[in-house]
């Protein structure tokens, strides 16, 4: 059985960075995921950051992550939203909101 495909969608909020594209450039090069293709673009005034991993190979296994990730890592909405399942899918996205300057950069 093929992994679920994780497609994250990063919605970087820039407001207190004295310079958004350098906070952005150090963000990415920060990020574990840096072996992986990612697009950047500007949205209504936001960076989003989106990139596609393969996560677990079954529903349960899903489940299971989501519960060992920090507790404010996902909006209750997306916990909801995985909880909810019935069935498997094979693709499934996740949407975050990120607030910028994360500790040491600029």
């Amino acid at each position: 059985m093929p992994p679920i495909r994780l497609h994250f969608s990063l919605i970087l909020d820039t407001s207190a960075c004295k310079d958004p594209a350098l906070a952005v450039k150090q963000f990415l090069e920060a990020m574990e995921v840096a072996d992986v293709e990612k697009s950047v673009e500007r949205v209504q005034g936001r960076y989003v950051v989106r990139y596609t991993v393969d996560g677990p190979a079954t529903l349960t296994e899903l489940r299971r992550t989501l519960n060992h990730m920090a507790k404010a890592l996902f909006s209750e909405a997306t916990k909801a939203a995985i909880h909810n399942l019935t069935e498997r899918p094979n693709d499934f996205t996740i949407e975050m909101n990120v607030r910028l300057p994360v500790y040491g950069l600029e």
